[in-house]
């Protein structure tokens, strides 16, 4: 069962990822689109991870709110 859900799972990722390559082939076409592209997938990964670990660490410190 899990060989099969891997396998449903891979050929999809493989399937998105090849539209998203074919979508960037014809949309950034100048150089500076593509350091745009870079600077904005590390700006989202860097909040989303930056959330994660404020959020964490309110949680772990934040254990007595009501007293």
């Amino acid at each position: 069962m899990i060989g099969i859900l891997g396998g449903i799972l891979g050929s999809i990722f493989i399937k998105v990822n090849n539209i998203i390559n074919i979508n960037r082939k014809i949309y950034l076409t100048k150089k500076w689109h593509k350091v745009m592209e870079a600077v904005l997938i590390a700006f989202i990964t860097v909040t989303v991870f930056y959330v994660a670990v404020i959020g964490r660490y309110s949680a772990a410190t934040n254990n007595n709110i009501d007293q």
